[in-house]
């Protein structure tokens, strides 16, 4: 009954409230997100819409031009390329478009696990054994990715930069934007003037080299989350996952109130303004001014690679972590800017040295302003934060210290007048031109230092198909896929350089390992010395098939050369139909034997396999023992008997129903027939006779267990690995290239019944110095290789030098699109140049590469699309499968004894290992 009574009553109160104190409770207090100029995203323009409802911008991302052991004139060239992308893109008005661009590094590489992870997913062989080998190999190399990010860094980089390494991604955001007013009467709405100035932006950045991405309110958002929010206590400061649980609504879950500026913010900022900082998460922030410019810039003054004393690093390198750097440019008329300038000019009258420096900087300014060299309203900024204002004070001395010691004088934080003010002005898209009166923080700067100064300069990044992922000397992914058809202007034929000592065995494991994991390739490897056993072994852990081989004569191996002769004389009998000829053993070379033999000397690559050319070349390896002066008397008509005694040999089987192979012994019979042909002349009965008895010597011993058997089929798997064996030896260079060109045989008989799966071939020729000694052998990989690009089959070959190569390797070598040559001397660079035309540019990029042993290794990588220097840092495990020297055997046994157990599974246990030391 008292409740009742109470009902509508106003209660007692000690002290009267007026409604202005109730009032007071309801309103909104200031907020930072109030300041953010930006309210809404347009998919369909992909413009963002600023607070006005009217005016409106687009945002960008920027990956630099590559300046790794770039030469100071490819730098001129890009720094006048963007100069006229300033002067010319963006049109000039009298109220001005404002480029923004903005530099962070993203202490994270979150990024590259998510496309690694749906790359694979894309590409991996869908069968248990291959999808368990891909998501094993994605997750070790998901946690390599977390030790390189780790706030100390990977490892200490003393050779190169003079500082921690440590994975991350630099980004580059651009702004673009005009502020406009709704009565302004100009003929074009802000959306559509903004799209084409943008559209001619893109071009013409494009065209100088520069990467350029337009992006949308996910990429805005995504990052200003991490800035605004550095420790937020809700996923306890793991960014990463703080972007996953708060990722932004699509379009159709947003709220009707939905306002992009107010979801940034998880906890309320605040100001302190006798510190002049902002706190975000309890973090201080604050930002410094670049006053002016103390002396000319360089080509990518800020984030492009250059020789600082004894180091090379990027300026933005060495920032404090968590700094953001932005440079703000006004394009502003440029007669508005003559007049300012022919003010001070006029105003610069009197006898004292300061009107006398004044009138001759004026005099300057307008002459260089007349040749070109516009004169642009700047803004530099940097932001920076830290844990507290001792550690804030002592970030912002280093960055103050760095930015004089590099020509650029920063206004100290006690001369700041309006700390809070330019902190909020210099976000994305804030800053208002017109307001500038008011401000005065820009300062005039001609567009050819502006060309230096903006951040379009970079780290080479790739393609960014992660098939086989390496990085940049900043720490950066470097990524690119020889397979994907997107980064091959011609095929996926690879050679790999690099000396001992130069990490090219770790590097080839990686590379395999990718292979198999990512595309489930079916892989062929021919080695000396055992390096790839333990990759083998890995696989075989996983379900994959595998084969491995020892060219030993107590091993039951058959490369018999002749195995196609009967496939052989089926083609040439059609072909010599076409002729209206006959097979035949006549003394005198009929039309087709002469027009075979000038087809096989001038193959074209859209033919088909010259199987008998194939054949006549593993017969004259066998006739000249690979000996370059036997072959240097191989004469024409030499070669005619070889072909005729292999077809011969082929007929003559065949007729007497045998199913048996054609086999080396079979080829010297026809070749001793042919030698008491009563239609040759003595000196050719001789020369058969000759080559028959040369041919014999393979026909029995070791020589003929390996090429005069038929042997056993090889059983059909996801990895063969074929050792050389005892023909790695000194003296069996002939019989080592015979069974290299035995195993090419098997490989095109199972890529050729295959061409029609979407499986690929890799085929890795390991120490391939000792392969290709031999002149005979490269034209036969010619002719087989020719073929493999229309099968999907990709021949590598790898070597510690090419000085081996014979010259006749040029047209081999000319076929490969994918060099990769991992530190090389200054001779090796001389012996690429036989093979290959170096420009000056590559050259130099091959001399600066450098390896930290333990840390990394460097190489270079050219090819039709991509020419960039890269750093190999593998996860542990490909480290681990690639120790073959004796002390890491030795190390492997002891952990076997010591635990009880396998091979691989110490392989396991010392990749733990080198995963826990860095």
């Amino acid at each position: 009954m008292a409740d009742k009574e109470l009902i509508g009553k106003q209660p007692k109160r000690d002290s009267a409230i007026t409604d202005a104190d109730v009032d007071a409770l309801y309103r909104h207090p200031a907020s930072l997100s109030d300041w953010l100029p930006w309210v809404d995203y347009d998919e369909s323009s992909e413009t963002f819409t600023l607070e006005d409802g009217f005016s409106a911008a687009a945002m960008f991302e920027i990956t630099g031009v590559s300046t790794e052991a770039r030469s100071s004139k490819f730098l001129q060239e890009v720094q006048a390329n963007i100069q006229t992308c300033i002067n010319h893109t963006i049109p000039a008005h009298d109220n001005p478009f404002v480029l923004q661009c903005f530099v962070s590094d993203e202490d994270s590489l979150s990024a590259l696990s998510r496309s690694l992870n749906t790359y694979t997913e894309s590409h991996c062989r869908q069968t248990p054994e291959h999808r368990l080998l891909a998501s094993n190999f994605v997750a070790r190399m998901q946690r390599h990715f977390k030790r390189m990010t780790q706030s100390a860094g990977l490892f200490e980089d003393n050779t190169v930069t003079g500082g921690s390494w440590r994975g991350k991604v630099r980004r580059v955001r651009v702004f673009l934007y005009r502020r406009r007013e709704l009565n302004d009467n100009e003929h074009i709405d802000p959306v559509t003037e903004i799209n084409q100035v943008a559209e001619r932006f893109v071009t013409q950045m494009a065209a100088t080299g520069i990467g350029i991405r337009r992006c949308d309110d996910h990429d805005l958002y995504a990052w200003l989350l991490r800035w605004f929010n550095p420790k937020a206590e809700v996923t306890e400061g793991d960014l990463d996952r703080l972007t996953e649980l708060m990722s932004l609504p699509e379009k159709q879950e947003r709220a009707f109130s939905h306002d992009l500026s107010d979801l940034l913010f998880l906890s309320q900022p605040s100001s302190d303004g006798g510190h002049g900082v902002w706190y975000f998460d309890d973090f201080p922030h604050r930002a410094i001014t670049v006053d002016a410019l103390r002396r000319k810039p360089l080509p990518g003054h800020f984030t492009g690679e250059r020789q600082v004393g004894d180091n090379l690093y990027a300026l933005f390198d060495k920032l404090p972590e968590g700094s953001i750097l932005s440079l703000c440019v006004t394009l502003q008329p440029q007669d508005l800017v003559e007049n300012h300038v022919v003010q001070v000019l006029n105003s610069a009258k009197g006898e004292t040295a300061e009107a006398m420096a004044a009138e001759q900087d004026a005099k300057e300014a307008l002459k260089w302003m007349s040749h070109g060299d516009y004169l642009l309203p700047t803004v530099i900024t940097l932001f920076t934060r830290g844990d507290s204002l001792a550690d804030l004070q002592k970030r912002t001395n280093e960055v103050n210290a760095l930015l004089l010691a590099n020509g650029l004088h920063p206004i100290r934080e006690k001369d700041e007048l309006l700390p809070l003010d330019t902190y909020i002005r210099q976000l994305p898209m804030n800053y208002e031109p017109k307001r500038e009166k008011v401000n005065k923080k820009s300062r005039l700067v001609f567009s050819s230092d502006l060309a230096k100064l903006l951040p379009f300069y970079g780290r080479s990044r790739g393609t960014g198909h992660p098939g086989l992922v390496f990085f940049n000397r900043g720490g950066e992914p470097l990524t690119f896929d020889p397979l994907n058809k997107q980064d091959r202007a011609k095929n996926a034929f690879g050679l790999v350089l690099g000396p001992p000592g130069s990490g090219k065995s770790a590097l080839m494991v990686y590379i395999l390992l990718q292979v198999a994991a990512i595309y489930g390739a079916r892989i062929y490897i021919i080695e000396k010395g055992g390096s790839f056993k333990l990759l083998g072994d890995y696989c075989r852990y996983f379900g994959l098939s595998v084969n491995q081989v020892t060219l030993h004569p107590k091993e039951d191996v058959s490369l018999p050369p002749f195995a196609d002769a009967y496939e052989m004389l089926k083609r040439e009998r059609a072909q010599q139909a076409s002729f209206g000829e006959e097979l035949s053993a006549n003394q005198e070379p009929s039309a087709y034997e002469e027009a075979s033999l000038d087809a096989s000397d001038n193959s074209d690559d859209d033919e088909e396999r010259d199987l008998l050319g194939e054949m006549e070349l593993k017969a004259r390896i066998m006739i000249t023992g690979g000996d370059s002066k036997e072959e240097a008397v191989m004469t024409r008509a030499d070669r005619l008997t070889i072909r005729r005694a292999i077809i011969l040999a082929a007929e003559e089987k065949q007729a007497a129903g045998s199913r048996e192979i054609v086999l080396t012994e079979d080829v010297v019979n026809a070749l001793n027939k042919l030698a008491v042909e009563e239609s040759s002349t003595p000196k050719r009965q001789e020369r058969a006779r000759d080559m028959a008895d040369a041919m014999a010597l393979y026909c029995s011993g070791t020589a003929g267990h390996f090429f005069n058997r038929v042997g056993k089929a090889w059983p059909e798997a996801d990895v063969t690995i074929m050792e050389m064996g005892l023909l790695a030896n000194e003296g069996y260079e002939d019989q080592l290239a015979l069974g290299f060109m035995g195993l090419m045989n098997q490989i095109n008989g199972v890529v050729e019944r295959e061409q029609y799966d979407h499986r690929p071939t890799f085929v890795l020729g390991d120490e391939a110095h000792l392969i290709t000694t031999n002149p005979l052998l490269a034209i036969f990989l010619v002719k087989i290789v020719k073929m493999w690009r229309k099968l999907g089959a990709w021949l590598w070959l790898a070597t510690q030098n090419l000085e081996d190569f014979p010259d006749a390797a040029k047209k081999l070598l000319s076929m490969f699109e994918w060099w990769i040559a991992m530190v090389c001397p200054k001779e090796e660079i001389e012996q690429i140049s036989r093979f290959k035309d170096l420009t000056e540019e590559q050259k130099g990029m091959l001399r600066a590469a450098r390896k930290e042993p333990g840390n990394y290794t460097e190489g270079v990588v050219l090819s039709d699309k991509l020419q960039c220097l890269f750093r190999n840092v593998p996860p542990p495990l490909a480290l681990a499968l690639a120790m073959t020297e004796k002390h890491e055997k030795q190390q492997r046994a002891e952990i076997m004894k010591s635990q009880h157990c396998s091979e691989l599974e110490a392989v396991f246990t010392v990749a733990d290992g080198l995963g826990s030391t860095k």
